[in-house]
């Protein structure tokens, strides 16, 4: 069973693998991040920075809503949530 530590390692080693742009290996820490400690924004908000840096909107607003709702006063969050939300639907919108 995951506990605090394993989640507190999980969260940095995906930083280390997002900031060399490692970013499958980053979501992979991060998502243990999540399972060790599902109450803890931290890890979904890192997670939607890798998700929004890889354009996967739909997954990107799905871990900034789930930071934004744990945590409604982070402000990061929420701004990120707005902007990832605004693009997922213009990215979604069929040109003619």
């Amino acid at each position: 069973m995951l506990d605090r530590t394993d989640a507190t390692t999980h969260r940095e080693m995906g930083l280390v693998h997002e900031a060399i742009g490692q970013y499958a290996h980053a979501l992979d820490h991060y998502q243990e991040a999540i399972r060790a400690m599902p109450d803890v924004a931290d890890s979904y908000f890192r997670a939607g920075v890798v998700f929004k840096q890889v354009k996967d909107y739909r997954n990107a607003i799905k871990m900034f809503g789930h930071a934004a709702r744990l945590d409604p006063h982070n402000a990061e969050a929420n701004r990120q949530l707005a902007t990832v939300s605004a693009l997922g639907f213009v990215t979604s919108t069929p040109v003619a």
